[in-house]
C-alpha cells in the first residue's frame, strides 16, 4: 500500500514509544496540511504524535474490503498497541455509491471497521470540506439554496460545490485551493467543533445529512479551553 511517510513504525524493542494518533483519510493533500498545522500550533496538547497516512479507494467499483485490508497493514506497519489510535476519515461523496453496490451502508461498514478493525471511522458529508466550513459558519448561517447545494455538492465553475462555497465564505473571498491555511482555520477550531456537535444526531453512526464527525478527533487533539 502505498504511503507517503514511514517515520511512525515503531521496533517492537523500544517499550517507551510515544502515543500515536494515526489519522488515515484519502485526501492526500487537505486533510495532512490541516493535521500537520495543527499539530504545529499551541492548541495542539501534545498527548501523543499526529501521523496522517494515506488511504486507497478501491479503483472504479472495486470492494470496499479492500481499504480494511489497509487499515490491517497500517497496524502492522506501526507496531500498533492498544495505547494508540487508528482514525480513518471518509467522504459521503467518495463512498456511499461503493459502499451500496458491494451491499455495505456507512453503518454496517463502520460497526465492521470499529470491532474487527479497532479503527474509528469519522464521516463528512458531504466531503472534508464540510469540516472546514463549520470553522468559519454556523450550518444555521447558511442560506436554504445554499445547503441544497452543499448537500449535492455538485460540480460549479469547474468545482465541487463545497469547495466553491468555502471560497466565498473564506475572509476577504480569497478563494480556496485545497490547501487550507492556519492562519484561517486553526483560530477557529474550537468554533468548528461546537458547531460540528450542534448539528450532530445523537445516535447516528455517521451524518445522514450535512455535517462532520471529524470533530471527535480534533477534540482529542486540542488543549481544553479554560
Amino acid at each position: 500500500m502505498p504511503r507517503e511517510s514511514t517515520r511512525l513504525i515503531r521496533p517492537s524493542k523500544i517499550l517507551d514509544a510515544e502515543k500515536f494518533f494515526i489519522i488515515a483519510s484519502e485526501g492526500e493533500v487537505t486533510e495532512r496540511k490541516y493535521f500537520n498545522q495543527l499539530s504545529d500550533s499551541d492548541i495542539f496538547n501534545r498527548e501523543g504524535k499526529i501521523e496522517v497516512c494515506h488511504i486507497q479507494r478501491p479503483s472504479g467499483d472495486g470492494n470496499p474490503i479492500a481499504l480494511r485490508s489497509q487499515i490491517r497493514e497500517i497496524k502492522r506497519d506501526v507496531n500498533y498497541r492498544s495505547t494508540d489510535e487508528l482514525w480513518i476519515i471518509m467522504d459521503v461523496d467518495n463512498w456511499q455509491h461503493l459502499l451500496e453496490k458491494h451491499g455495505f451502508t456507512f453503518d454496517s461498514f463502520i460497526e465492521a471497521c470499529e470491532i474487527e478493525d479497532g479503527a474509528q471511522v469519522l464521516v463528512s458529508n458531504p466531503c472534508f470540506e464540510m469540516w472546514l466550513i463549520l470553522h468559519l459558519k454556523k450550518l444555521s448561517d447558511l442560506t436554504a439554496e445554499q445547503k441544497e447545494k452543499l448537500l449535492l455538492n455538485e460540480k460549479e465553475d469547474g468545482k465541487p460545490y463545497a469547495k466553491k462555497l468555502l471560497g466565498e465564505i473564506t475572509p476577504g473571498k480569497r478563494g480556496y485551493s485545497g490547501k487550507p491555511k492556519a492562519s484561517i482555520f486553526i483560530p477557529h477550531v474550537y468554533e468548528a467543533i461546537v458547531n460540528a456537535k450542534e448539528i450532530a444526531v445523537s445516535g447516528d453512526k455517521y451524518p445522514k445529512s450535512l455535517g462532520s464527525d471529524v470533530y471527535k478527533i480534533v477534540e482529542r487533539l486540542v488543549k481544553k479551553q479554560e
